[in-house]
């Protein structure tokens, strides 16, 4: 771009205008010149822009930029009236920068380009207001189609779509000079991001956190598309959607595209299209939805800024001139100015209305947990039919089930039984209804093991179902909006005060609630002793909570639920009547499904009769042995050659459970036991349950110690997920590429001191205790954390995106090492290599300590309550502080005194 010139130019030499609303768009439109202008010595003294000037191909332009954080309708046509004080010999403009995005039939992508072209019924932009509510629920009031791009600009389309049938595009050549020309505008972002960047989630997945990367967002959810043979941009003609509110919602974006037609949102153009001849270009950045940032921002004004330049090529200036006078008059636009800013007074008022409505949506938001409630309730199986009749048929809980007043119901019953296929069951028959059923099933992991998250769950259902309740959330989201669902005696409060609201009638259910921690467990039978004496005391008054809660037997539980008052309802199958009623329904299902087996594998009736006998002999039936043992059978009779003749089904049944668990395990070969107790090891010493793709790395990790780069780690997950069930047998199962153990007694089972499962000479399931399994995942933990290309490749990224995410398979294991590492280092048989590389990832003044704790402080430090909480930011926080919080005596002893004492304390003498 050549900057020097000898003619001063006049505002007469101006005649195409070019508008932006971001400085960042200007930016990439100045990058565009072929010449830059000095800047002019006046401008009408009414005019209160700033502009740019120089010139594109043959073509004098000035550009013109919105006020710093000032954008919509009104916004773009004070701008251009203003221009036009100044420059009142403009033919025509271009409304040139960024927008959102709207998936659909069109294969729309981050970095493309949206142009407005004009339809049979619309003139290619159309005005619309989001702010409508119809229903409760936000609406799209259409405000009218707008004028079409002036005729110069449309035979300008023409000739270029022509082209480019027959010959590329110019934009890439565009761009890459832009980047030679200006070097630090790569620095700055406007270079290609990477297709990994490029994420589409599903329209009824919402953003997770508050953070605007989206690296706490389940992968799973991004939409599988076809990939593209070339990065270069492409370019897309069709109806550009125009109003006064950003759109950051997938349910709105989608209805804007069914109610138009459109592939981009934008908030400036419809102030500009009736009295501002111009055509509208569009570089996507976002896809209008939840996930929206900024990281594609500057590039997506780059492309459109490099086809508006390849647009002008295609421009004459004859055909400039002879466009003849701009028709729009200043009095024109000040009519148009007044009646936008008084539409945008009445959008205001409106939107006052709305303004809670979205600080409501705010809150539902924060409290939806990260984990997935819907998924850990249908993990269950579903119920056979004439099962779970001991409980459904029991009086106490029909009297419970029947009741219309505050209640309480405790199931408890031994492990296997059914208690949780029990509560699936009734939750899917509440939902059914009208009524308002919420559900939490309580797991044995960071995810699911805490009252807090529960209660969240809980409250995010009905404020679902009931959304007037959550008015009673409010007082507490704005005192705690980074914390709430860390907030469990507020967490509670809000639930009795919301069930106290006319006609709200809540059911809660949560399931095996001797999975919850210890210490929420005691608080929690608390709560709800204290609600059911409120219960007992306090008279109907139309609306009711009741609240079911299952458990097993546990002595510290029932210790719990014996201060309850004795009039609590409790059905406990601890007598012979109901032990005797969960057998006969087992019994049930047992002859219907060797039935199933008998006409599957076509085995004589002697042999069904044996099988029958043999498995209702057995006395300790339970619904998990049921599954168990008919697997297990099923499994013979599948690599059977003769089925009919096979007598090792009636050989090998088990007992029970846990001999079940061991005739699993004795069908594992013996050259893969060491494979399928690493994977043991992992599952069962994990803080959360790890994707599939997580445990690939994890166990890569850990049976290749010569691997220290990301990029030797070459997995393939696919391959691995099939394998796992293969080597595992029935012991794991895989639910939404997640990775579970079949039931919470098999990981008690793995943790069984003294235990000999596979054969008599091996004992290694009898390690799987949590020292073991602690080291392990330490080693793994820490060794990754310190492979070389793993800081090299994520840490420009945070300098320069502040975020981690990467969709980098070898990257995956990121996010889980970084948050768990030093809880599993606290916990485990540390070794002189462990100590060694664990001091490693404290030493400040390298990449590798930023690298996970900034992971670290997000995922467990944020949400502690404030006696706990450092109120620092984490650069400033000592690691001699972090070591001690986490428990790191080996850490601590390998420090010096200097820093024990702080850097501005001196030993003594």
């Amino acid at each position: 771009m050549d900057s020097g010139r000898e003619k001063e130019y006049t505002s007469e030499d101006y005649q195409i205008g070019l508008i932006c609303a971001l400085e960042s768009e200007m930016a990439a439109v100045i990058a565009m010149l072929d010449e830059e202008h000095e800047m002019l010595d006046s401008q009408d003294r009414n005019d209160n822009n700033s502009y740019a000037f120089g010139r594109i191909h043959k073509h004098n332009v000035v550009i013109a930029c919105l006020p710093a954080g000032i954008y919509g309708t009104t916004s773009a046509a004070i701008v251009a009236k203003d221009m036009l004080r100044t420059f009142n010999s403009l033919k025509f403009g271009l409304m040139v920068g960024i927008g959102g995005g709207i998936p659909g039939k069109i294969d729309i992508r981050l970095g493309d380009v949206v142009v407005s072209n004009p339809t049979n019924t619309s003139g290619g932009v159309i005005q619309h207001d989001g702010g409508k509510l119809k229903d409760g629920e936000e609406d799209i009031e259409l405000k009218g189609s707008l004028n079409t791009p002036p005729t110069v600009l449309l035979s300008a389309l023409t000739q270029l779509k022509a082209q480019r049938i027959r010959k590329p595009s110019l934009v890439p050549m565009y761009l890459k000079d832009m980047i030679k020309n200006n070097p630090m505008m790569e620095e700055n972002g406007y270079s290609f991001p990477g297709i990994e960047h490029d994420q589409l989630f599903h329209s009824k997945y919402s953003h997770k956190t508050d953070k605007d990367d989206c690296g706490q967002c389940d992968k799973t959810q991004v939409l599988t598309r076809q990939p593209r043979k070339s990065v270069e941009p492409r370019i897309h003609y069709g109806i550009i959607a125009s109003g006064n509110q950003v759109i950051k919602d997938a349910k709105r974006r989608d209805k804007l595209a069914s109610k138009l037609g459109a592939l981009c949102v934008e908030m400036e153009a419809a102030g500009l299209m009736n009295n501002f001849p111009c055509i509208v270009i569009r570089g996507i950045c976002d896809y209008a939805d939840s996930h929206k940032n900024n990281e594609w921002q500057p590039y997506a004004a780059s492309t459109a800024a490099a086809f508006a330049k390849e647009l002008l090529s295609f421009v004459s200036p004859g055909m400039v001139r002879n466009e003849g006078a701009f028709r729009g008059t200043v009095e024109e636009l000040k009519k148009i100015e007044s009646e936008q800013l008084d539409e945008q007074k009445q959008h205001f008022r409106q939107q006052k209305l709305q303004y809670d409505s979205e600080k409501h949506r705010k809150c539902h938001i924060a409290l939806k947990p990260t984990s997935s409630y819907e998924s850990q309730k249908n993990i269950n199986p579903l119920k056979s039919p004439g099962t779970c009749q001991w409980a459904f048929e029991h009086p106490k809980f029909k009297q419970w089930d029947h009741n219309k007043k505050n209640d309480l119901l405790w199931i408890s019953a031994d492990p296997g039984c059914g208690k949780s296929v029990l509560s699936r069951s009734f939750v899917d028959k509440q939902l059914e209804t009208n009524d308002t059923i919420c559900y939490f099933f309580f797991k044995d992991n960071d995810d699911q093991d805490r009252l807090s998250i529960g209660l969240c769950a809980i409250l995010h259902q009905i404020f679902s179902r009931q959304r007037q309740l959550i008015q009673y959330a409010m007082g507490t989201w704005e005192n705690h909006e980074k914390t709430i669902q860390q907030e469990t005696a507020e967490l509670w409060r809000i639930l009795l005060s919301a069930s106290t609201h006319s006609d709200s009638n809540i059911i809660c259910v949560f399931d095996a609630l001797d999975e919850c921690r210890i210490d929420d467990q005691k608080l929690f039978i608390s709560y709800l002793s204290a609600f059911y004496k409120m219960s007992c005391s306090t008279a109907s008054k139309g609306q009711h909570l009741k609240i079911l809660v299952t458990s097993r037997p546990y002595a510290d539980i029932e210790l719990g639920f014996k201060d309850i008052p004795p009039t609590l309802p409790a059905i406990r199958l601890s007598g012979e009547k109901e032990n005797d009623a969960i057998r006969q329904e087992i019994s049930l299902v047992l002859l219907e499904r060797i039935q199933k087996l008998g006409q599957d594998y076509n085995l004589a009736s002697n042999t069904i009769n044996k099988l029958q006998a043999k498995v209702l002999a057995m006395e300790h039936r339970t619904y998990l042995w049921l599954h168990l043992a008919l697997e297990g059978i099923n499994q013979i009779y599948k690599h059977s050659l003769q089925p009919d003749k096979d007598s090792e089904a009636l050989e090998l049944l088990p007992s029970n459970v846990e001999d079940a668990y061991e005739k699993i395990l004795q069908r594992v070969q013996t050259q893969d036991h060491e494979k399928v107790r690493l994977i043991f090891q992992i599952i069962v010493g994990s803080k959360r349950p790890m994707t599939v793709t997580e445990l690939a790395l994890a166990f890569t990790i850990a049976t290749q110690p010569n691997i220290n780069q990301c990029k030797d780690l070459k997995i393939d997950e696919n391959r691995f997920e099939k394998i796992i069930p293969q080597l595992c047998g029935l012991f794991v199962f895989i639910n939404h590429s997640t990775v579970h153990l079949i039931h919470q007694t098999a990981k008690e089972f793995l943790q069984k001191p003294n235990r000999v499962a596979i054969d008599k000479s091996n004992s290694w399931i009898g390690h799987e205790n949590f020292k073991v399994c602690d080291t392990l995942l330490a080693s793994i933990c820490t060794r990754y954390l310190l492979f070389d290309d793993l800081v090299s490749t994520i840490m420009p990224k945070k300098r320069k995106r502040d975020g981690t995410a990467n969709t980098k398979t070898s990257h995956e294991l990121l996010g889980y090492t970084a948050a768990h590492w030093p809880e599993h280092f606290r916990e485990s048989n540390s070794n002189d290599k462990l100590v060694r590389d664990a001091s490693l990832l404290y030493k400040t003044n390298q990449n590798y300590f930023h690298l996970w704790f900034d992971i670290f402080w997000d995922v467990n430090m944020r949400g502690l309550s404030p006696q706990r909480r450092w109120d620092v930011d984490p650069p400033q926080i000592a690691r001699i502080s972090v070591a001690a919080y986490n428990g790191h005596t080996a850490i601590l002893r390998s420090l010096n005194n200097k820093e024990i004492l702080g850097p501005t304390c001196t030993a003594p003498d």
